[in-house]
Order: C-alpha cells, then sequence, then structure tokens
C-alpha cells in the first residue's frame, strides 16, 4: 500500500512529503479504535460530516 500511495504521489505530482504527512495520518487514525477499545464507526464522522456540508452547499 505504501508502494501504491507513493507511487501514485509521483503519477499526479503531488507533494510528496504532504502525501507522506497524511497517509501516517490516516494509518494512525485507523489503528486507534484498535487500541482504545471501541467500534470503528466512530470514525465515520469524519467522512459524514464533510459530506453532508458539501451536499448541502453550505459552504
Amino acid at each position: 500500500m505504501s508502494i501504491l500511495v507513493i507511487g501514485f504521489s509521483i503519477y499526479y505530482h503531488v507533494n510528496l512529503l504532504f502525501m507522506i504527512i497524511v497517509y501516517i495520518t490516516a494509518i494512525s487514525l485507523g489503528l486507534l479504535p484498535h487500541y482504545l477499545g471501541v467500534n470503528k464507526s466512530n470514525l465515520m464522522g469524519v467522512l459524514i460530516l464533510p459530506a453532508i456540508v458539501i451536499y448541502f452547499n453550505m459552504f
């Protein structure tokens, strides 16, 4: 997966440092519920809130 992230970042000319920071953040957020003993569905708020904002044209 790491090779794919770096490969697509290079292919689409994305700032590699920024993409690695985002990738490490995503990994840590994905592992956090496992270590805290909560459901992974609690992370869905990260995806639902921006979708609601975009869908209702709030910004």
